[in-house]
């Protein structure tokens, strides 16, 4: 009986342990994914961010705010925006974290689909500045017409479209970053 009950008690000590190990094993497992994936979160909010402030420099500029530099404030911005978003494809270390070049072949096609997103918006911003101040004669009128960019003409319109579908690519990304993680810590 004595024998008996001593194999009870290190079957169940043996049990403990086993399960003790489990869940930590588990736990780490999860905060390793967690941890590998922190770095994209943080990829997707700086280069929200970025890209709403170059957006809105550009907005403040084309109405003369003269405290605002286009090349030092929309320019620069959107370039840091895109060596972000390079750093990630390339798994190179950035401000916004580590990263590994072994990611899926889902998060590469859609960290490419936003360069090249934010490539089309900063092309935008340039066409924008560009044109902000040209003038040209109207053909009704012999007086010459300045051609301002402004709200609702086309190259706010191309510029406002870039930028929404460089956000929508950026929330494609987010959304595949946060099912993968889930799923691995599931």
């Amino acid at each position: 009986m004595r024998n008996r009950a001593l194999k009870f008690a290190i079957g169940l000590a043996a049990l403990g342990v086993a399960l003790t190990v489990l869940v930590v094993y588990i736990e780490r497992a999860t905060l390793r994914t967690y941890q590998d994936n922190i770095p994209y979160f943080n990829l997707v909010n700086k280069t929200k961010s970025q890209t709403a402030e170059a957006h809105l420099w550009l907005e403040e500029l084309i109405a003369g705010d003269a405290s605002l530099n286009f090349e030092r404030d929309v320019q620069a911005t959107l370039t840091s925006a895109v060596s972000l978003l390079q750093g990630a494809y390339d798994g190179k270390q950035n401000d916004a974290g580590s990263f590994v070049a072994e990611t899926t072949e889902e998060t590469r096609a859609l960290l490419k689909e936003s360069i090249f997103e934010l490539e089309k918006l900063t092309a935008a911003a340039n066409d924008r500045w560009k044109h902000k101040n040209e003038t040209t004669v109207a053909a009704t009128d012999s007086t010459a017409e300045v051609i301002v960019s402004r709200p609702g003409d086309a190259l706010d319109q191309q510029f406002d479209a870039s930028y929404a579908a460089f956000q929508l690519s950026l929330d494609r990304l987010e959304a595949h970053i946060s099912q993968s993680a889930n799923s691995d810590a599931s």
